[in-house]
């Protein structure tokens, strides 16, 4: 028989393992003001800087620079930290150039800072931000050739559009660095070598443990082993060094063009094709062949050990998987007339859409209707999901480019690795075990909003239930329910927003109907979604369109724009800035911290087991070297752990702030 605990013990037991919203908010004396109509919690941090010159905050993966397009993460997995963009300005206090000027903001214990993380205006005047690794510790930049006058150390004059990444320390390296002797050197870098200045970089893995660029004009031989000048092929710059992608089983060098197909999240695995050949290449020293003929590569699971594919023209035909581990290659459909909708990332299931009434192994049912329909494939079976319009596949975009649920695979004219093209291309989001799926459609398949406007639906795999998520409970929509605003370049097609979160309780749209009693201003706002409860994330008051501009797995962190000053010392009010709707986020006035110095904000120098790139002729380092004034801080701090502003000062005299901080 068990004892009672005593009743003071009992309470504070029950206290703890109660449930916070029962308790209250933690951070409830921080819900004032605007953040105390949010839910779960949630109170607004300023992200970007108050005084911003009158920017308007982009994500740092600018659709402008078409040499590097890969999709990123504009705020980190923890929501610690976030990637932005100014255009044709740099922010006050720092050096940037005239172009796209890249930033990080960190948060700390007093705020939100702000640092530079491309090209200073000294290195390179003209300079753009292509992709970044998913930790945001590695980006590529391409820097424009300005052949009247000196742009810095990174412009090689006469040649146009150099690619560069920046590593964690601050530090430039040329992506097509070669290591085949040259002699006359005459390819604009006089290292000695034949180097490809103008390469294109599709994808960084975290930590910068795979960079894989292709070459998109005049070929150049980077490694012996590689395909003679001329020839196009796939390289993978790792920890070890450089290597060729795209040799041929056996390793053998191909004799023809290669073609970069898609990548693995992790970089392990990259698919690329020679001919009408998909090839597999996995672990950086084994290439596998997948498929051949009239087929398409449609991504693969983070870790590489899935590949999906299809086997038809213009995305279209049978579905396959294969698993290049075993050799087991799997049909998913055999109607003939199936495309992708969503892969999750462990390739547990597939979602598809085909014109055909499908049984549970995927084979036709009859003759195709004129509507497609909307199937997940489990593994073994397959089912039902919903009927869906022709428009919903693929929707006209205003600006130029289409988007829908076709877009999951591009033909190979796109010139885009499959899974990487453009995620806000995509109009469906899956968790990444793929149990809960949220996708766009005007089709009403609920008989919920007879308008005829698009709505988010969320679908959950275990149970097949089916939900409209943004429908409200005034019945037809007065406007359409979007994951991003597809019309404007704040969000760029490239950028990684997971509106539905990993458990798939909550997903994050945007739209200008009014879906709240709180919603009066006409104008689009940032809506969430939480097992069946609508809330805004932006006030619903503010007279210019708010933005969904990031959000983090775990959904504790969504990022909007918003003209609204939503905080007390807040940006200047009609000028755009960035916030954080955090949970139990917020900062009081006690927690502010010392002016933020370069060597201390920006970050760290590398540790051991971070990539770093060996030695190379053209390897331009940051501009204020921070080793040993880093130490010198440190010093000072643990000296007088009472006195650290004075520490700050101290430094701060010495060298100049660079770091913008958010009040």
């Amino acid at each position: 028989m068990r004892r009672a605990l005593p009743g003071a013990v009992a309470l504070l037991l029950g206290a703890l393992l109660w449930p916070s919203y029962a308790l209250g908010c933690v951070n409830e004396q921080l819900r004032i003001g605007a953040s105390a109509d949010l839910p779960d919690c949630r109170a607004y941090e300023l992200v970007t800087p108050a005084e911003a010159n009158g920017a308007a905050p982009v994500t740092a993966s600018e659709d402008a620079v078409i040499i590097d397009r890969f999709s990123s993460p504009p705020a980190s997995a923890s929501g610690d930290g976030f990637l932005y963009a100014v255009i044709g300005t740099t922010l006050p206090g720092t050096d940037g150039g005239g172009f796209v000027n890249a930033y990080r903001a960190t948060r700390g214990p007093g705020g939100w800072s702000s640092a530079l993380v491309g090209p200073e205006g000294q290195q390179a005047t003209v300079a753009g931000p292509g992709g970044f690794s998913a930790d945001q510790d590695f980006q590529s930049f391409t820097v424009k050739s300005l052949v009247d006058r000196n742009g810095g150390p990174l412009d090689l004059h006469g040649v146009a559009n150099t690619g560069y990444i920046r590593y964690p320390d601050g530090s430039f390296r040329l992506v097509g660095e070669g290591t085949v002797p040259a002699d006359p050197d005459s390819d604009g870098n006089p290292n000695g070598f034949a180097d490809q200045l103008r390469p294109s970089v599709k994808w960084i893995s975290s930590g910068g443990e795979h960079i894989i660029f292709t070459q998109p004009e005049t070929p150049v031989r980077l490694l012996p082993n590689a395909p003679p000048d001329g020839i196009p092929a796939v390289y993978d710059r790792t920890r070890d060094g450089l290597s060729v992608a795209s040799l041929l089983p056996g390793e053998v060098v191909p004799t023809q063009a290669s073609r970069f197909e898609g990548a693995s999240a992790d970089g392990s695995t990259i698919l690329f094709r020679i001919g009408d050949a998909l090839y597999a290449r996995v672990g950086d020293n084994r290439t596998i062949l997948v498929a051949t003929g009239e087929v398409l590569a449609a991504g693969m699971s983070a870790d590489g050990q899935r590949i999906f594919y299809v086997e038809g023209s213009e995305g279209r035909g049978n579905l396959f998987r294969f698993e290049p581990g075993s050799g087991l290659r799997t049909q998913i459909t055999t109607s003939g007339d199936a495309r992708f909708v969503n892969v999750p990332a462990d390739g547990s299931r597939v979602y598809f859409e085909s014109p055909s009434a499908l049984d549970r192994d995927g084979n036709p049912l009859g003759q195709p209707s004129a509507d497609p329909r909307l199937y997940i494939w489990n593994g073994s079976s397959t089912a039902f999901i919903a009927v869906v319009s022709q428009s919903d596949l693929d929707r006209e975009r205003i600006s130029a480019s289409e988007l829908g649920l076709a877009q999951w695979v591009q033909p190979p004219a796109a010139d885009a690795p499959s899974r990487n093209s453009g995620f806000l291309s995509e109009t469906s989001r899956t968790t990444s075990d793929g149990s809960a799926f949220a996708f766009e459609s005007n089709a009403d398949p609920l008989g919920k909003s007879p308008g005829g406007k698009v709505e988010i639906y969320r679908y959950l795999a275990g149970s097949g239930e089916l939900t409209c998520v943004s429908c409200g409970e005034s019945g037809a929509a007065s406007s359409d329910a979007t994951f991003a605003d597809y019309s404007f370049a704040a969000a760029g097609t490239m950028a990684i927003i997971p509106n539905l979160s990993e458990d798939g309780r909550t997903i994050f749209f945007q739209t200008a109907a009014a879906l709240v009693t709180g919603d009066s201003n006409g104008q689009q706002d940032v809506y969430e979604w939480h097992e069946g409860h609508l809330s805004l994330i932006s006030t619903g008051r503010s007279s210019q369109p708010s933005l969904l501009m990031g959000a983090t797995p775990s959904a504790e962190d969504v990022f909007i724009r918003t003209g609204d000053q939503l905080l007390a010392g807040g940006q200047e009010p009609g000028v755009p800035a960035v916030y954080d709707a955090r949970v139990n986020g917020g900062f009081t006035p006690a927690q502010a911290a010392p002016p933020c110095l370069l060597e201390s904000c920006q970050e760290e120098p590398m540790d051991e087991d971070v990539a770093a790139p060996p030695a190379s002729a053209l390897f331009f380092g940051p501009s204020h070297p921070r080793r040993h004034r880093i130490g010198s801080l440190r010093r000072c701090r643990r000296k007088h752990p009472r006195h650290q502003r004075r520490c700050g000062r101290k430094q701060s005299r010495r060298l100049g702030s660079k770091q913008v901080r958010s009040r």
